[in-house]
């Protein structure tokens, strides 16, 4: 009985725990339009359990817009168990955020419920090649060809691609030579604190 009850307040923590990071994020962002730096995008991490809640479509708009934050500066990052879970419920839900305006990604691609099938019919922005794929580049026969098979995927169905956990040159270099340009990772930067970013921002900005 103990572990029966523990099954639903877990639940309702991970639902609490992502409105609460939803609000943190929105209002953080428009922290830093306000202060000058209007070109940003905030990625969210989503949950399974988090997109299945009927409430989920209306408190992410209802979220925005009280905070008051552009539609299309938040990029949602699904996983694919999320977009596999019920196809029907998942592309409505994915209409109307996307005819709102928020911006969606498939998280680390490849990694979990993997099927092609449905890429096209799910309105996807952004492909997101994981770091375990990047990490064979230059050290598995098979490194480099992954990924252009990815960014080829991604640029057939007309979605961008962003490749996570880039660390070293040979990575970076393989990865623009496929026509990824957008990257995360340490070959960059480091996880900073907010203020560490605010001098980033001013950095980049005054370049």
């Amino acid at each position: 009985m103990r572990n029966l009850i523990c099954v639903p307040v877990f639940l309702d923590q991970v639902i609490s725990i992502g409105k609460w990071t939803l609000q943190k994020a929105c209002r953080q962002l428009k922290e830093w339009y306000s202060a000058g730096y209007s070109n940003l995008k905030m990625g969210i991490n989503l949950s399974a359990i988090e997109f299945e809640q009927k409430d989920f479509v209306q408190t992410m708009i209802s979220t925005i817009e009280e905070i008051g934050v552009p539609a299309n500066s938040i990029d949602l990052e699904l996983t694919e168990r999320i977009a596999m879970v019920d196809e029907k419920e998942t592309l409505s839900k994915l209409k109307v955020l996307k005819s709102y305006g928020v911006h969606l990604s498939i998280d680390d691609f490849g990694t979990g419920y993997s099927s092609l099938a449905y890429l096209p019919l799910y309105p996807i922005d952004t492909l997101k090649i994981p770091k375990e794929f990047v990490n064979r580049i230059g050290t598995f026969t098979d490194g480099d060809e992954i990924i252009q098979t990815i960014i080829s995927l991604a640029h057939t169905l007309n979605m961008k691609v962003i490749a996570e956990g880039v660390e070293t040159k040979e990575q970076l270099t393989v990865l623009q030579r496929n026509a990824c340009y957008l990257i995360q990772g340490y070959y960059y930067s480091k996880p900073v604190n907010e203020a560490e970013f605010i001098d980033f921002l001013s950095t980049m900005q005054n370049e």
